[in-house]
């Protein structure tokens, strides 16, 4: 029994090895990742993206935003985010990238997020999933087949929260109407003759 003990720990390490061992290493070339329920993640060099999801707008279907966590492994160098897009739907308009990924200091997108994304063109189908690029200062770009799901139940908050952030920054970039402020041109009055005094 004990010699089957070891034999099953040596292969149960063995396996471990094979299955991370390309996720190992810094700007490796290779991307690894692990789905798990409706959430997606991958490692890509020394950074780590966990929990990532596209969550549908459910008043405007062809529309989601972008949900996850970004972090660098214990040890590992410091990176930024510079950019999310997705295939369908392109660019996704990072906010406030680039974005600092560090150890122990997680960035997170879309949920109580330091930074929001959203694309749209989103298929209409009821659980597509969008080829995710997100590019990395120095790990490069980590390529994830991630899934869309509806924007309801424990989603809702990812939608109105990136909506309220995005919707910020769009109402601060719209001009404000000025021109029915401005002062009209002023004319100077004309000055009449004064009239002439009466004979004495």
């Amino acid at each position: 029994m004990h010699r089957r003990g070891i034999a099953a720990g040596l292969s149960g390490l063995v396996l471990m090895g094979t299955l991370t061992g390309c996720w190992n290493g810094y700007q490796a070339q290779t991307t690894a990742q692990a789905e798990g329920g409706q959430v997606a993640s991958a490692n890509a060099g020394d950074v780590q993206a966990r929990g990532m999801v596209w969550v549908r707008d459910p008043e405007n279907p062809d529309t989601a935003y972008f949900s996850g966590t970004m972090l660098v492994a214990e040890g590992g160098q410091p990176d930024q985010l510079l950019s999310v897009s997705a295939e369908p739907g392109g660019d996704a308009g990072l906010t406030g990238a680039p974005l600092d990924v560090a150890p122990r200091l997680p960035i997170r997108i879309g949920f109580n997020g330091d930074a929001f994304a959203s694309v749209d063109e989103v298929p209409d189908s009821p659980s597509p999933f969008l080829l995710t690029t997100l590019e990395f200062r120095d790990a490069g770009s980590m390529t994830v087949s991630v899934l869309v799901v509806p924007g309801v139940g424990p989603y809702r908050d990812v939608v109105t929260q990136s909506q309220r952030e995005l919707g910020t920054d769009e109402d601060s970039a719209s001009p404000s109407p000025t021109e029915s402020a401005s002062p009209s041109p002023t004319t100077s009055p004309t000055t009449e003759p004064a009239p002439a005094e009466a004979p004495q």
